[in-house]
């Protein structure tokens, strides 16, 4: 009988436990949270490669790949011999771009039953390693789902020039694309029990990257299907083919194909005539006919299938979505572009598999291109120069590659000085890096030659917004309710009359709620003004912020916002942010706090000077990326606040709603934090904040180059670097923190 040590027993049982307690939150999706247990499996276990392998696997699918690396690496140390584990680390490598390993170790998948559909078993003949092949007859098997088929079929002209004869099965939806355009390789349909010559070797098509030592930079990217039939054009305009689901049996289909109401969103909100590229919907019968219909495109919109692969195979532009959690490796992470497909965009879903930050983008370049294609243009197979100008200048962009970007987008402009899209693109990026002017200029160029277009009109409302010029822009920031990624919880068919400054004298008037939390409370200020005018008055509001509104408008019925909701019978409906053109808000007219409060006794706090600390706004906020600070920067700053530093995040603080927040506001000396609802909270309480916004795409109520705030006076902003950097800005906040701490100020 072996004896074990009770210590190493009882260390393997918690990170069993641990182990079995992360499968489950995988299981139900919460990904994230299952990482915390899935290290602790690993240091409780750090001899045990199945929970190196658990912790690596799961770090890959959140697209953190060198610590999944080292995991993994780690995993392989511990288990050479295991194919999970070789071919996890393959799946990283390749996703990492790191080909020449990642290749070898990808033939671990043939020993790995989910991962090995297709591969031919027993065969009496060599498998193909590269051996010259003149003279030789050479089979190529199918492996895999169809879009990988697809993209590696790029190397069959390779292999026919080398070989004496090709045979290739394939699938039924592939045949005949694949005969028409491979005519000297004997093409045959891989079902049931098929007669061919004996062949001297075989391969599949997934083993020929390794075979050909394929790099990154030696991957051949010209197009290289066509289609043998023309399909009648769907439209003489703009035409976008669509194809929002997979096939439902992958084992990523969850989280690759776009939920029904984000893709009845993303359809909505497209330019141009949609075609479905469904084969129930299109008519087509196989990927021959799908081929046809797509080169009379403009455009090709698809989630991570076999159509996103065909439509880089014939050239076309494609704006693919790929899911935030585990994309598959051929799409790498970060990046936007695709070195398997030259004119493939890529728009990254959340871990959590939230789309609406990636369609928005989508959309947004969906329409620029729409709007860049000048309809006097020739239809041809070569790429629009204009349109990928465009693309390069947004994902310039993206990177904060801001000069690179101005040059593509002022290149364009001067390609079509007369057309909308490049003018507003250019017109963006100045305002993104604060040449407000400058950029006034082209945005209104776009509205002139594009007047019906509302996103054109809204961006030039932020503009004006931005430099204070608030009678010019609130008519054009009406056009946000006609901008589909952009009116977000925007009234629809309100049965009553939409409220333009109409006298109020004994009339009811319904406030509804739009935009975000912070949005309600800066605006909130402007409801003494209805009451003024005689209006009796009914705000809908979200559940947090309820309590706080019924303790400071007493003069106004707060009714929740939450569910179906009955607005009775009213005069007027308005919205708290769209107020404040009929109000005629001015920058000189502005109210300013306090103009909330609270009697709830917030928390006992430490003696001394207690700052409130906040470093994350809400995830789905399109523009949080810029404006919420990293972990680690995050870190500093609160490393470098002086006094009691007390975390404002309600997962923190264990606030249940915005009364709550602010009885703890109230006890605090100061509040530090990025542009959130929090900030906006502390404003309106009169609470001294040291405010972070960032320093690219600023919010136009932080206007620009200011550091004081006309909303909230008692704010002090602090300007990230256009690069992204906050290391400057927390340097200047912490001096004045330390300087208010010692009451110097």
């Amino acid at each position: 009988m072996t004896s074990v040590p009770i210590e190493q027993s009882e260390t393997s049982s918690r990170s069993a436990r641990f182990a079995e307690e992360a499968r489950i939150l995988r299981s139900e999706g919460r990904w994230i949270e299952a990482l915390a247990p899935s290290r602790r499996a690993a240091e409780f276990a750090p001899e045990d490669a199945s929970a190196a392998l658990l912790l690596g696997v799961l770090l890959s699918k959140l697209g953190r790949l060198q610590e999944s690396e080292t995991e993994l690496r780690r995993a392989l140390t511990l288990a050479p011999g295991s194919p999970q584990v070789r071919f996890a680390l393959a799946q990283n490598l390749l996703a990492q771009g790191c080909y020449a390993e990642g290749w070898r170790l990808y033939d671990a998948r043939e020993s790995i039953p989910e991962f090995s559909i297709g591969l031919p078993r027993n065969l009496p003949f060599p498998r193909w390693r590269g051996e010259p092949l003149k003279n030789k007859r050479l089979a190529i098997f199918p492996e895999q789902g169809m879009g990988d088929q697809i993209q590696l079929a790029r190397f069959l002209p390779r292999v026919i020039a080398q070989a004496g004869a090709v045979t290739l099965l394939t699938k039924r939806p592939l045949e005949r694309l694949l005969r028409h355009n491979f005519p000297q390789a004997e093409i045959l349909l891989a079902e049931g029990e098929v007669e061919f010559d004996d062949p001297d070797y075989w391969a599949t098509l997934c083993d020929l990257p390794a075979i050909f030592g394929v790099e990154l930079d030696s991957i051949p990217n010209q197009p290289y299907l066509r289609a043998p039939k023309a399909w009648p054009k769907p439209s003489e305009g703009y035409t976008i083919g669509l194809k929002l689901t997979g096939n439902p049996r992958h084992v990523n289909d969850k989280m690759r194909s776009l939920p029904e109401a984000c893709a009845a969103e993303l359809r909505a909100a497209l330019p141009g005539t949609i075609v479905s590229l469904e084969p129930e919907e299109s008519g087509a019968s196989d990927m021959v006919d799908t081929a046809a219909i797509m080169e009379q495109l403009d455009l090709i919109v698809s989630v991570d299938t076999s159509v996103g692969h065909l439509a880089g195979a014939l050239g076309k532009p494609c704006l693919l979505l790929v899911p935030g959690f585990a994309p598959d490796w051929r799409w790498m992470q970060a990046r936007t572009d695709s070195p398997w497909y030259p004119r493939h965009r890529i728009y990254r879903g959340e871990v959590d598999g939230n789309w609406q930050r990636a369609v928005d983008r989508l959309i947004t370049d969906a329409k620029a291109a729409a709007s860049a294609k000048s309809s006097s243009a020739p239809r041809t197979g070569s790429p629009d120069p204009v349109a990928q100008l465009l693309f390069r200048a947004e994902a310039l962009r993206r990177e904060t590659r801001y000069s690179e970007a101005l040059e593509a987008a002022r290149r364009a402009v001067k390609l079509v000085p007369d057309n909308a899209g490049p003018n507003s693109v250019l017109g963006t990026l100045l305002a993104d890096v604060g040449r407000l002017k400058e950029s006034e200029k082209f945005e209104r160029r776009a509205v002139e030659l594009a007047p019906d277009y509302p996103a054109f009109r809204h961006d030039l409302a932020l503009n004006l917004l931005a430099q204070g010029r608030y009678r010019e822009a609130w008519p054009l920031y009406a056009a946000r309710a006609d901008v589909q990624s952009l009116n977000g919880g925007f009234p629809r068919q309100v049965p009553s009359q939409r409220w333009r400054g109409e006298p109020l004298e004994g009339k009811h008037i319904v406030v509804l709620p739009e935009q975000g939390f912070g949005d309600q409370i800066q605006f909130v200020r402007f409801l003494p003004e209805l009451q003024k005018r005689g209006g009796r008055i009914t705000l809908f509001a979200k559940s947090p912020l309820i309590s706080l509104f019924e303790a400071n408008l007493p003069y106004v019925e707060v009714r929740s916002a939450s569910g179906t909701v009955q607005l009775g019978r009213p005069d007027y409906w308005t919205t708290l942010v769209d107020m404040a053109g009929p109000l005629d808000v001015t920058l000189d007219s502005l109210s300013c706090p306090p103009y909330l409060q609270t009697d709830r006794r917030g928390p006992e706090l430490p003696k001394g000077f207690n700052v409130g600390l906040c470093t994350s706004g809400n995830p789905r906020h399109s523009n949080d990326v810029r404006r919420s600070l990293a972990p680690e920067t995050a870190a500093r700053l609160r490393a470098s606040l002086p006094g009691h530093v007390i975390g404002l995040d309600p997962a923190e603080s264990g606030a249940r709603d915005f009364a709550e927040s602010a009885a703890l506001v109230q006890r605090l000396d100061l509040v530090v934090s990025v542009d959130t609802s929090i900030a906006h909270l502390a404003g309106a309480l009169g609470k001294p904040v040291l405010l972070l916004v960032p320093g690219v795409a600023t919010d136009w109520r932080w206007m620009r180059e200011r550091d004081d705030s006309p909303w909230y006076p008692s704010h002090r902003l602090y300007r990230g670097a256009l690069d992204g950097s906050w290391s400057a800005a927390i340097d200047r906040l912490s001096a004045d923190a330390h300087d208010l701490a010692s009451g110097k100020r």
